[in-house]
């Protein structure tokens, strides 16, 4: 039984996954973006659909800079199968973190065999910041998954024999699809490609270094480089307009022209003047800490690795994986991006670190054998699931996660964004339903055109739902002072997320219901003075 397990181990995790996936995605709410999105979907579909005439995809507020395939096919899923709209994109974007895991375990193995490929897939799925986003966010996990099946399909490329047209095609499919969700990515896909035949040229060079042909692999990158790009214009119908609008597109993806204020460290910033090691920070402070542990430990290892055997099929992995880690960081620090969120743009790197620590473990095992090394296996797998308790205990908010380094969720709250997608005005309007008993009841709730969906969408037919329709970072811009009882006069409750501040509105108001997890309150309910 032990020995199927370990022959089948893969298959078995990823059902359990599915299953727990499969009875949990209808648990969460509807976040921020979540709305917007859905409906360039629709459109992005109609643009398709109708060959290209029905051009509102291009005009509706800015989504024109983001690729919308993962939208398109959410849309699709609604609409062939009558789905609530938000649950086929909460179930379609489970499915890619699925996807991920797949793809995080199929690059360990290739780098290291069968412990390291577990102990990689493990510590991905019990990080918190990633399994929370699974659920909600249609642009950040779809381009995680996709970019780690880019990295696989590249590194195949990369290794000995692997200049071929199957890989090639793979990997240009691969990054194309990367690219066609978020089109800002493809200066980042071609850059790790580059990267990676660089590497090969020169270890091909080096006394130590693997000899093999150049010429079969230059040709296949130039075809997949060439693919990606190709992929990329077809999916995205920003990309129809012109060469000057696809190029605007990617630059203005990369730089965002409108700034959010940010808190981080105690400070609101705004998003184009965060410091440089915002990404870095973030990195340590909501990661498990074993991990980040077992990844600093492996990077020495993994150097030493690249030294000692340039260009050999192990060597060309970890090279490409210490790129994938670093670049996209050192790029940030150096050169500055507008970004928000938390690390919600850099979610793709998370399975970097993943991989690094099941280095790690594959390292620590080899150094044992027979029933010790299984039994320093059982005790990394143990401690890589040790922010497992805390996963429930946040459920559904697992991406609000913050580790011990700055005192768990609870001691973050207030110095960073926390729960900032407003995903917990469900339960927030869930508790205002169960009140009402029925009767009508009005609410004014502190939202704007983007997310006032993940109030509305909740509303029993007896509340009415009224949003303010507020300006980031603003104080809410009320229509009516606060009349005697604390409320606006003709409201019987006020909901608002901690977000830029909202729920320090009406301060007179009581506190009747606070959505809170591991003593941090993401969402409050106030109610009248009686």
């Amino acid at each position: 039984m032990i020995a199927l397990a370990q022959r089948h181990w893969l298959p078995l995790f990823v059902f359990v996954v599915l299953a727990t996936a499969l009875a949990t995605y209808r648990d969460y709410g509807i976040s921020w973006d979540e709305y917007v999105q859905s409906e360039y979907g629709q459109l992005a579909l109609s643009y398709y659909s109708s060959g290209g005439e029905d051009k509102s995809c291009l005009e509706f507020r800015n989504l024109r800079f983001y690729g919308p395939v993962f939208e398109m096919a959410a849309a699709a899923l609604h609409s062939e199968t009558g789905m609530d709209r938000f649950f086929a994109r909460h179930l379609l974007s489970a499915l890619m973190g699925v996807l991920t895991l797949v793809g995080v375990a199929v690059y360990a193995g290739m780098a290291g065999g069968r412990v390291m490929s577990f102990a990689a897939t493990l510590c991905l799925l019990m990080t918190p910041v990633f399994y929370g986003h699974w659920y909600i966010n249609s642009k950040d996990i779809p381009f995680a998954a996709l970019f780690v099946w880019s990295m696989v399909f590249t590194a195949r490329l990369l290794g000995s024999g692997g200049a071929t047209w199957k890989n090639s095609l793979s990997a240009g499919l691969a990054m194309g699809l990367t690219a066609a969700i978020r089109p800002t990515g493809v200066a980042l896909l071609l850059g790790m490609l580059a990267v990676g035949v660089g590497y090969r040229i020169v270890a091909a060079f080096l006394p130590s270094g693997h000899k093999r042909p150049l010429m079969p692999l230059l040709l296949m990158a130039f075809f997949q480089a060439l693919l990606t790009v190709v992929i990329m214009t077809l999916l995205w119908p920003l990309a129809h307009t012109g060469l000057a609008n696809l190029m605007a597109g990617i630059g203005e993806g990369m730089k965002f022209s409108i700034a959010y204020p940010t808190l981080f460290a105690g400070h609101v910033i705004l998003s184009d003047r965060l410091p440089s090691l915002y990404v870095l920070e973030y990195i340590v402070i909501t990661t498990p800490v074993f991990a980040l542990a077992m990844m600093v430990g492996a990077m020495g290892a993994g150097a030493l690795e690249i030294w000692e055997k340039p260009g050999s099929d192990r060597s060309t992995c970890l090279f490409l994986l210490f790129a994938w880690f670093f670049a996209p960081i050192l790029f940030f620090m150096f050169f500055g991006a507008n970004i928000y969120d938390r690390l919600r743009h850099f979610l793709f790197v998370l399975p970097a670190v993943a991989i690094f620590a099941g280095l790690a473990a594959q390292r620590l095992a080899g150094l044992l054998a027979g029933r010790r090394a299984m039994a320093a296996i059982f005790a990394m797998a143990i401690l890589f699931c040790l922010p497992l308790p805390e996963m429930i205990r946040l459920h559904p908010y697992q991406y609000a996660y913050f580790n011990f380094l700055v005192g768990g969720v609870k001691g973050a709250s207030g110095r960073y964004e926390t729960e900032y997608w407003s995903t917990s005005n469900r339960e927030a309007m869930e508790y205002i339903n169960a009140q009402s008993g029925g009767k009508k009841v009005r609410v004014l709730a502190a939202a704007n055109d983007f997310n006032k969906i993940s109030v509305t969408w909740y509303a029993a037919p007896n509340v009415e739902v009224q949003t303010i329709q507020e300006k980031f970072g603003d104080k809410p811009d009320l229509s009516k002072a606060a009349g005697p009882d604390g409320l606006p006069e003709g409201f019987d409750y006020y909901l608002a997320t901690y977000r830029f501040g909202m729920s320090r509105a009406f301060p007179q108001a009581p506190v009747e219901f606070a959505v809170e997890r591991s003593g941090a309150v993401f969402a409050v309910v106030k109610g009248r003075l009686r």
